[in-house]
C-alpha cells in the first residue's frame, strides 16, 4: 500500500506520559513520533494529583502533534502492570465429535469456560487471552490443535485483566479533550510480546523497573506465564540515597544517575555537575551499597517467581531489564548476572533508532496495535453504553 494507516498509543508511566504515532514498517514500527508530558504519575493504583492528570494528557498530546505534523483523533491506550492482574490456567476438555477430531469450537468452549473460575476482583474485566501449550492425549502441542485428533484435549492458557474503574476514567478524559479510545491493551502483554520478539530462546523473563514500581513478567510463546508488580523503583533509590547521604531529592537523583554498581570499591569518590555547575560528591562505597540494596530486592523477588513456576534458568531462558527505573543504573546488568548465574541484557526498542529504556512501553503498545491490526484486546468499547462485551458473546 502507497499509505499506510496511522496508529497513536498513549502509555502512563508512573513519572511520564507518552503518546507515539506510527505505521507498519518491513520489520518494526515507523515511529514519526513521540510525545511527552512529566507529571506525578501514581502509586498503589492511585493517581497522586488526579486533577492534573487530564491536562498532563492533552499536554502530551500536543507535543506529540507538533512533532509528527498531524491532528490525533483516536488513540489507544496501554494499561499499566499496575492496574492489570494475570492468570496462567490449566484447562482440559473432551472434543465433541465422536471421532475425536479437535474442531474451533472446542478449542473456543474450554478457553471461554475457563475464565469463569478466575479469581480475579469484581471490578476487572478480561482483556486478553492466550493459549501458550496444548496437550492432546498429554503429548505437547504448541500449534492450534485444530483438526487433530485426541480424546483428551489440554490447554494451558494465559488470561490479563483490568481495572475497569481505570478504563472508565482515562476513557472519559481522553473524550474531553477529543481523542476517542480505539482499544486498551495491559502493557505486560505488549511488553512481553515485543521482548519475545527480539529474543531467539523459548522463555523470556523482563524486569520493567519504572519510578515508583517493577514489572516482572515471564513471556512464552505468545502468552503471560506470570506477571508480578512490585512497589520498588527508582524513586526508591533515589530515596534511600537522600537518607543515607542527606541531599535533597535533585541531587539524589543526579547522584543515582551517574553512580556505578557491582565493581570493588577503590575508595575513590567521584565529582560531577548539577545544571548550576556545582560540584557533587558521589561516595562510592555509600552509594553502591544503597543501589545494590535495592537491586538486590528487585532481584530476590525475581527469583522467588522464578521458583514458584519451576523453571530452570538455562540457555533456553533470555532476561532482560527495561524501563527508567533501573536499566541506565551502570553495571546494573553484570550486577544482576552474577547474581542469578545467566547473562542478562538491557532491553532497548528498535524503533526510533535513539530509542532508551524508558520507551520501551510506549513503543511495545505501538508495535502490538500495529500488528494485532487494531484488535488489541477481548473487550470491544461501546462508548454509547460506557461498559464493555466479550467478542466470544
Amino acid at each position: 500500500m502507497l499509505f499506510k494507516k496511522n496508529y497513536s498509543v498513549i502509555d502512563f508511566g508512573t513519572s511520564k506520559i507518552s503518546l507515539a504515532v506510527g505505521r507498519s514498517g518491513d520489520l518494526y514500527a515507523e515511529i514519526s513520533a513521540i510525545g511527552y508530558c512529566e507529571y506525578a504519575g501514581f502509586r498503589d493504583k492511585e493517581w497522586i494529583a488526579p486533577l492534573d492528570l487530564e491536562e498532563s494528557i492533552h499536554l502530551a498530546k500536543k507535543d506529540a502533534e507538533k512533532k509528527a505534523d498531524k491532528k490525533i483523533v483516536n488513540i489507544y491506550v496501554a494499561i499499566p502492570g499496575e492496574f492489570t492482574r494475570t492468570f496462567f490456567s490449566h484447562l482440559s476438555a473432551r472434543p465433541i465429535n465422536i471421532d475425536g477430531r479437535i474442531t474451533k469450537d472446542d478449542i473456543m468452549k474450554m478457553i471461554e469456560d475457563g475464565k469463569y473460575d478466575l479469581p480475579w476482583p469484581d471490578d476487572y474485566e478480561l482483556m486478553h487471552t492466550s493459549p501458550v501449550l496444548y496437550l492432546l492425549d498429554g503429548q505437547s502441542w504448541r500449534k492450534s490443535p485444530e483438526g487433530q485428533y485426541a480424546k483428551d484435549l489440554e490447554g494451558f492458557v494465559s488470561y490479563t485483566a483490568a481495572d475497569k474503574v481505570f478504563m472508565e476514567n482515562i476513557t472519559q478524559m481522553l473524550d474531553n479533550i477529543g481523542m476517542g479510545v480505539k482499544g486498551y491493551m495491559a502493557s505486560p502483554q505488549a511488553i512481553g510480546d515485543l521482548v519475545y520478539t527480539y529474543s531467539e530462546k523459548k522463555t523470556v523473563v523482563v524486569v520493567d523497573a519504572g519510578y515508583y514500581s517493577t514489572d516482572i513478567l515471564i513471556y512464552e510463546n505468545g502468552g503471560l506465564i506470570i506477571h508480578d508488580n512490585i512497589s520498588v523503583g527508582g524513586y526508591h533509590i533515589a530515596s534511600d540515597l537522600m537518607v543515607k547521604l542527606n541531599k535533597d531529592r535533585d541531587t539524589a537523583e543526579l547522584i543515582k544517575k551517574n553512580c556505578s554498581i557491582g565493581m570493588e570499591n577503590i575508595g575513590v569518590n567521584k565529582i560531577i555537575f548539577d545544571n548550576d555547575n556545582n560540584r557533587v560528591l558521589i561516595p562510592t562505597e555509600d552509594t553502591q551499597q544503597v543501589v545494590e540494596r535495592r537491586i538486590d530486592e528487585i532481584v530476590d523477588v525475581m527469583i522467588e517467581i522464578i521458583d514458584k513456576t519451576g523453571m530452570t534458568l538455562d540457555n533456553r531462558t533470555a532476561i532482560f531489564l527495561t524501563g527508567g527505573g533501573i536499566a541506565a543504573i551502570k553495571g546494573v546488568k553484570e550486577f544482576v548476572s552474577r547474581r542469578l548465574g545467566i547473562i542478562v541484557k538491557i532491553f532497548k526498542p528498535a524503533r526510533p533508532i535513539l530509542a532508551t529504556c524508558m520507551q520501551t512501553s510506549v513503543c511495545a503498545a505501538l508495535e502490538y496495535a500495529i500488528k494485532n491490526k487494531g484488535i488489541v484486546n477481548d473487550k470491544l468499547y461501546n462508548k454509547e453504553n460506557r461498559k464493555y462485551g466479550s467478542k466470544y458473546s
